[in-house]
């Protein structure tokens, strides 16, 4: 796929991730007094948010070196791991290369 198109595709796709990840979100909080169900819920959403940061990645990456990358993102997206991994990650505060 052209650069240009593929940026065209994930483009696209955003706010429908977004706006899955809302829902996910929204579900969760209707379900305060079911704190297992809550919790799924919330697990979803932050999958679904995570596919977003895996797709910024994919766009990030200089138009030379996605094709060697872009297959191990894909697969990063549709892992369950993966994408926990990604949620997870966004909490974390390196200061210093260091740290990362």
């Amino acid at each position: 796929m052209r650069h240009e198109d593929r940026l065209a595709f994930i483009a696209e796709g955003l706010p429908i991730l977004l706006a899955s990840s809302q829902g996910f979100q929204d579900a969760a909080a209707h379900l305060r007094d079911r704190p297992r169900e809550e919790d799924v819920m919330v697990s979803f959403a932050d999958e679904e948010a995570a596919k977003i940061l895996i797709l910024l990645d994919i766009v990030r990456c200089p138009p030379a070196q996605v094709n060697q990358h872009i297959g191990k993102l894909m697969r990063w997206f549709y892992d369950h791991l993966a994408r926990l991994v990604y949620a997870k990650a966004t909490s974390w505060k390196p200061m210093n290369v260091g740290q990362l």
